[in-house]
């Protein structure tokens, strides 16, 4: 949706919802921003992975894991709408007071900018970055040396320049907490490294990890954890809703 679309259609969400505001218990899928979110998130897919989605052969380990990858974003998107949909109908009240339509659309104008353009842009953005490393991993050859690399800049965050410059095996159980994307926004990476020494990872000291992240995307595919707030309290119903618009020429 183009601008001036997005302006019409929050208008008629916005006044659909303050119509039903006597019911303590609205909760709608917001499609058209479920469908656009989706959409975004499976180009930033395509764009970290080097494949368009609607080629993918599905008989492959390779695309086995883009496979993967598009379920998550689904079931991501899905979550992410429901968790908007709750705070627009929280919105509607304050305390037992209900707001009047002026109050509920400016707090609402406020949600949706912050679930559809801010939030969105950075879960892009995420999206390419661990699609990136999912690539990765899967050329990496089983015996590798790789190298933790930072961005290398004033941007970098302590967390991560405690890994700058660890090399550890590609079978290494460091891997396994400690691959990027270790947060949101994560400019690091990973590139194999021939003729130089392991780390002693027992004088490394490892960072506590974010909620939501310290796996290996590489290996499990999710771009998106489980662990991520979205998901923590999202009914199973909503997340095989969100799944159920993966295209069914894809096989199962």
């Amino acid at each position: 949706m183009g601008a001036a679309e997005d302006a019409a259609y929050y208008d008629t969400l916005i006044n659909d919802l303050f119509k039903g505001r006597e019911d303590n218990e609205i909760i709608a899928t917001d499609r058209p921003t479920l469908i656009r979110a989706i959409a975004k998130l499976t180009k930033g897919i395509e764009k970290g992975y080097g494949k368009k989605i609607d080629t993918i052969d599905y008989t492959t380990p390779d695309d086995g894991m883009l496979k993967a990858m598009v379920q998550n974003v689904y079931e991501f998107s899905g979550a992410k709408n429901y968790a908007q949909m709750k705070a627009l109908n929280e919105a509607l009240r304050d305390g037992e007071r209900i707001r009047s339509f002026e109050e509920f659309k400016s707090k609402a104008m406020v949600i949706l900018d912050d679930f559809n353009v801010r939030h969105l842009k950075v879960e892009y953005q995420h999206a390419i970055a661990a699609s990136t490393m999912v690539r990765k991993w899967q050329e990496f050859p089983e015996g590798a040396l790789l190298k933790y690399e930072t961005a290398g800049d004033e941007r970098v965050r302590p967390d991560h320049a405690l890994l700058d410059g660890v090399i550890a095996a590609k079978e290494s159980t460091f891997w396994d907490d400690n691959y990027p994307p270790l947060d949101w926004g994560c400019r690091c990476t990973v590139y194999e490294v021939l003729n130089e020494n392991e780390t002693d990872l027992s004088k490394i000291a490892f960072p506590e990890r974010h909620k939501g992240f310290g796996y290996n995307v590489g290996k499990t595919g999710m771009i998106y954890s489980p662990d991520s707030k979205y998901f923590i309290g999202c009914p199973a119903d909503v997340l095989a809703t969100a799944t159920n618009l993966i295209d069914k020429n894809q096989p199962e």
